[in-house]
């Protein structure tokens, strides 16, 4: 028999409850309801920015129970799907802290009484004679969300947010259409000091910065306004989760429409679209794919066609969930996933036929993402000069100091992103290894992982940077 070590980071002891069905198994505690695990095309997004479809009498409240109840960490494949237990019971298979899977009911034997037990739940108790018994529920672990969870929120709550983000990027100013006005300051530089030309850049971390006006203070209401134009990055959570949901569903940042009442009931409609400048503005700066293709029509009012998905889409769209997420809390593939459930990047229906409830999720496919520490991203200030930023720095440990950092090599030292921030992969009960060394997806070359592997460790790459950044950017450059 394995045996089991408790770890800090276990949930609290709290049974899970699994529903046998014959197409599969509960997702969450919601009695009755089995999960039906589906396929989508390679590579595309899944559509829509909502979170999900009812059908057959099954609604969004209804399937509440099943998405957003109990979620633990389980057993899955390369692509996030769970991977059920084969033989008379498909079951989701809960892991320990150590890859370890959780004994399940149904195993217990001859001793196992299918009409009182529930045979995919976790086992509390063992047979007679198999003493010490031992509470298997105390290895759950529960999956994370911290500031994610606003995920699970009506989707004009994102929808909102992500208004928010575009306004600003439609907003940011390039080089040439500063200076208009003597008094003008124009903070938009690089770590030399040299004004910058573009209007959108990105951090080391990967977020989106742009370099915005904002107006100066006037004695004489009469005279003529100035600005000082200055980076900002698009660090608020709810606007990259937006930003991150867009691109995932629809391959580009596609137009979406904000519906309120006014005085009177009157429909008020609000079209998010990126313009033309801003179009123009993530062109220069090598980031064209997140603009959806052209040409559009003026005035648009209908969302684009949904594109493909590509690579350097996901590579994106990992910072965007990175940046929703909490700082200080790993990113894992449990939370990943459930995540695509919330926000329409994996869909899903909820049916009852003759009180028999059903969950069926189609995942998006990663099958084409790889990911590759130091080239897709995490790159060095040598060949990439927007990831040597002024930061304080702490040379005797005792007292700060500011000086420009290279946040992925040189001296002083950046980021540590191995081993601190190296993503566990689990298969078939075990940590994927290389000899006796877990291996990290931060190599395309790595053997073993999926899509979602890579996918999720270059969004943990992304939240350790975001990490180390907020805590050394200088307090003047932040506010």
């Amino acid at each position: 028999m394995r045996t089991f070590t408790r770890g800090a980071s276990l949930a609290l002891v709290v049974a899970i409850i699994f529903t046998s069905m014959a197409a599969g198994c509960t997702q969450s505690r919601e009695p009755g309801a089995s999960l039906v695990p589906s396929t989508a095309s390679v590579g595309q997004g899944s559509g829509g920015g909502g979170s999900g479809t009812g059908s057959g009498g099954g609604t969004v409240q209804q399937a509440a129970g099943a998405l957003y109840g109990d979620l633990y960490v389980i057993e899955r494949d390369g692509n996030g799907e769970p991977k059920l237990t084969t033989g008379t019971y498909a079951c989701q298979q809960p892991l320990a802290a150590t890859c370890e899977k959780l004994p399940l009911n149904y195993e217990k034997g001859t001793c196992f009484n299918a009409e009182l037990e529930d045979p995919c739940a976790v086992q509390t108790a063992q047979c007679p004679g198999e003493e010490p018994f031992t509470d298997y529920t105390a290895f759950l672990q529960a999956v994370s969300f911290g500031r994610e969870s606003v995920a699970r929120a009506p989707s004009t709550v994102l929808d909102k947010a992500y208004g928010e983000a575009i306004k600003s990027i439609n907003a940011a100013v390039p080089k040439a259409s500063r200076y208009t006005t003597d008094g003008d300051v124009d903070l938009c530089r690089d770590v030399d000091n040299i004004v910058d030309s573009r209007a959108i850049k990105l951090d080391p971390a990967g977020r989106i910065t742009l370099c915005l006006a904002t107006e100066n203070v006037r004695v004489d209401p009469a005279a003529t306004p100035t600005y000082t134009y200055a980076w900002k990055t698009i660090d608020a959570p709810l606007e990259n989760l937006g930003l991150y949901r867009e691109l995932m569903t629809s391959g580009c940042f596609n137009l979406v429409k904000d519906t309120s009442r006014g005085e009177e009931g009157t429909i008020i409609d609000v079209y998010y679209v990126l313009s033309e400048t801003a179009r123009l503005n993530l062109d220069v700066s090598k980031l064209g794919h997140l603009a959806c293709a052209g040409p559009l029509p003026v005035p648009q009012t209908e969302p684009t066609p949904h594109e493909i998905v590509t690579k350097a889409d996901m590579l994106s769209a990992a910072v965007f969930l990175a940046a929703g997420a909490d700082k200080t809390s790993p990113v894992t593939l449990d939370e990943v996933i459930n995540l695509n459930n919330y926000v329409g990047v994996n869909t899903w229906t909820y049916t009852t036929v003759r009180k028999v409830k059903t969950l069926s999720i189609t995942y998006f496919k990663f099958d084409a993402f790889t990911y590759k520490m130091g080239t897709d991203a995490c790159q060095t200030g040598t060949v990439n000069p927007d990831n040597i930023v002024t930061l304080l720095t702490t040379p005797n440990g005792k007292s700060f100091e500011l000086k420009d950092v290279d946040v992925f090599g040189g001296s002083p030292d950046g980021v540590a992103l191995r081993p601190g921030a190296a993503v566990t992969v689990c298969r078939d009960g075990f940590p994927l290894r290389v000899g006796s060394v877990n291996l990290v997806c931060d190599d395309s070359s790595a053997s073993g992982c999926g899509g979602a592997n890579w996918f999720t460790q270059a969004a943990e790459d992304a939240r350790k940077t975001i990490w180390f950044l907020h805590n050394y950017e200088p307090p003047a450059f932040a506010y």
